[in-house]
């Protein structure tokens, strides 16, 4: 299911909460991310821009596990292995969707990887320019080569 469709489906006036598990996490979007922090527990809400929908999207993620813990706060409508709707016993707000939402600060992006790793490859390739093969041993070069493939191995792993 797409984000688009996701947030299609979100009832603005319903009191049931989508949770789509993704992965080993359930997620939980917009109106249903906002009926869950109030209603079930204030897991931290993240907030991203989504260019192709052309909005911010709230959602809350927790692990598969920790649903489990929280039983007694909802009674389960429907149960697939990728879809969950629940309803809270309780819900207890403060602020409409619109003040909850608004008062949630945009999730930073990430640098995308190509870009990470563009700039290893820049760094090693000047690291070979400057590295004087005629004037080494071979031991040294064999030395040299090992350091350089294990600081290639830590920037792809982050």
């Amino acid at each position: 299911m797409t984000l688009e469709e996701i947030i299609h489906i979100e009832d603005p006036l319903g009191d049931k909460i989508h949770l789509y598990r993704e992965g080993l996490f359930w997620k939980a979007y917009e109106y249903s991310a906002y009926r869950f922090f109030f209603g079930i527990n204030r897991f931290k809400p993240l907030k991203k821009s989504v260019k192709k929908i052309g909005k911010d999207v709230v959602s809350i993620g927790f692990p598969t596990t920790s649903l489990e813990k929280f039983c007694q706060l909802y009674s389960v409508l429907t149960k697939e292995d990728h879809h969950l709707l629940i309803v809270p016993k309780n819900i207890v707000t403060m602020l409409s969707f619109v003040q909850w939402k608004d008062g949630i600060l945009l999730t930073p992006i990430k640098p995308k990887l190509i870009q990470e790793s563009s700039i290893v490859q820049l760094n090693v390739e000047d690291e070979i320019l400057r590295f004087n093969i005629e004037s080494k041993t071979p031991i040294e070069c064999m030395t040299w080569l090992s350091s350089l493939k294990q600081k290639i191995k830590e920037a792809s792993n982050g």
